[in-house]
């Protein structure tokens, strides 16, 4: 309504340049780490909110499926770096649980996971960095200067090792686990999203629990993964983020540690103690 109301004297003058008026055009703003400008956030009037999020360094450590989805999240935000990293190959297994849908020729290729996905998210931002690179003692020194980290392996003993560095260096980090198994034909589980931050790693114990690792340890085997599951790991985790740099309202004090039940179709939310 706008737009004719404003163009119409440009419709009476010239017709041709009022339709060349009319046409999308493309816009890339100097300085901005997105191929093209986020026309979505300027259309609702959120520019101010989403810029919040501008010069934050992330990382991913893994992208077999959930980590996927957190990269299709975070490629759309002005975050300074995205740091993808991962040793594996990206399998026809994987583009059942991952974003996006590849070629055959593609994976024929088998590209590397990193290289994979930066192909294609680099396309709209671009501070996409792959890593070939399995995280250890000999490198995870590298998240020392990330703002945010987000967990995505399929190992809790991984996961307990990397959590463990990052909580003793005071660096932010979100995890994600996905524990399914199959009974009675069907399909079953949690997907567990837990904070640390700054004051809170004490609660990591008690939201992994030895108990709840050998159990995960025990389902990561039969290594079922479900891509709306996956997605719906990232949205949680992507949300919570969010929430910690007050994006998204938090009407609570914030919560650490969020599981979801398939079969009660139920998000619980666990807040602990500040250390």
């Amino acid at each position: 309504m706008y737009f004719n109301t404003i163009s119409a004297a440009a419709q009476n003058y010239d017709n041709h340049q009022f339709v060349q008026l009319r046409g999308t055009g493309i816009v890339h703003s100097r300085g901005s780490v997105l191929c093209y400008d986020d026309t979505n956030a300027s259309r609702a009037g959120i520019v101010g909110i989403n810029e919040r999020l501008c010069g934050h360094k992330i990382a991913i450590i893994g992208l077999g499926g959930t980590g996927g989805y957190l990269l299709d999240y975070l490629a759309k935000t002005e975050v300074a770096e995205i740091h993808l990293y991962d040793e594996d190959v990206f399998n026809t297994h994987n583009a059942f649980r991952a974003p996006g849908a590849p070629s055959i020729e593609q994976l024929n290729h088998q590209p590397y996971k990193v290289d994979y996905f930066s192909e294609i998210y680099s396309r709209m931002h671009t501070g996409v960095i792959p890593h070939r690179l399995r995280i250890t003692k000999d490198n995870i020194s590298d998240m020392d200067d990330m703002n945010m980290v987000f967990i995505c392996v399929d190992s809790p003993s991984a996961r307990n090792f990397i959590s463990s560095y990052l909580a003793d260096h005071n660096i932010s980090f979100i995890d994600s686990g996905m524990g399914l198994e199959c009974s009675n034909d069907r399909l079953s589980g949690l997907v567990r999203v837990t904070v640390g931050f700054h004051g809170h790693y004490n609660h990591l114990k008690d939201a992994y629990g030895d108990d709840v690792a050998n159990a995960e340890e025990d389902m990561y085997k039969s290594n079922i993964q479900i891509a709306e599951l996956n997605s719906l790991a990232a949205a949680l985790s992507i949300i919570q983020w969010k929430k910690m740099l007050g994006v998204y309202h938090e009407h609570s004090d914030g919560y650490l540690n969020t599981v979801y039940s398939v079969a009660g179709n139920k998000i619980a939310h666990q807040k602990y103690e500040d250390e």
